[in-house]
């Protein structure tokens, strides 16, 4: 993370990483809930992720869409 801030203020670019792991998580949360809640018949979905908060967002939104049979979505 520091590397990639470090990149951005030589090249003049806004830094591409959030300034905190809760914000890094709200993202990756809010993009998860996006992607679950509008996927397709066809669509699957791997979701890799240490945090326990994000893993069961997605077990929640994949029992509420009545996914878990389907194994549409996976974890790694």
């Amino acid at each position: 993370m520091n590397e990639e801030r470090d990149l951005a203020k030589k090249g003049n670019y806004e830094s591409p990483v959030w300034e905190t792991i809760e914000e890094t998580h709200k993202c990756y949360n809010k993009n998860l809930e996006l992607i679950i809640r509008n996927m397709k018949i066809q669509d699957m979905m791997f979701v890799a992720s240490h945090n326990v908060d994000t893993v069961e967002l997605a077990k929640k939104i994949i029992v509420e869409r009545d996914l878990k049979s389907s194994e549409r979505v996976r974890f790694g």
